[in-house]
């Protein structure tokens, strides 16, 4: 039998996440056309602004990491021709989730970092669990 070295607990099977807790969190709230892989955003009164473009954005990650896409970048524009929001507020909302460091990225290209999937995942199923 071989000794486990200290760094052996370190290496797991899975990714840098929980897909699909992830996937679960977002069933409330997010559908996915299955040919296009078009997002749309269900349930949409019960999250913020914020939430919606999070959701969106976890949705295009989890798309990605399946290789259902090429990119899972998103831009400010995307979001709002895709759920409709407004453009101000998509804007401002951006601007809060780029300082608060739930969005990386520059000019049109951002991303939600791994290390955020599983805060956003708890906000999405608190959300989820006070509209019951």
């Amino acid at each position: 039998m071989t000794k486990k070295t200290p760094i052996e607990e370190l290496y797991t099977d899975a990714g840098p996440f929980d897909q699909a807790a992830a996937a679960q969190a977002l069933k409330p709230f997010v559908a996915i056309q299955r040919e296009t892989h078009r997002i749309y955003l269900k349930g949409a009164q019960k999250l913020s602004v914020e939430g919606k473009i999070l959701a969106y954005t976890l949705a295009k990650k989890l798309l990605k990491m399946e290789g259902r896409i090429e990119e899972e970048y998103v831009s400010a524009a995307e979001v709002n021709e895709a759920t409709g929001i407004k453009k101000g507020s998509v804007d401002s909302a951006f601007k809060k989730l780029r300082e608060a460091g739930m969005l990386i990225g520059s000019g049109s290209r951002y991303e939600l970092p791994h290390y955020q999937v599983n805060v956003v995942t708890e906000r999405l199923q608190s959300a989820a669990n006070n509209s019951e």
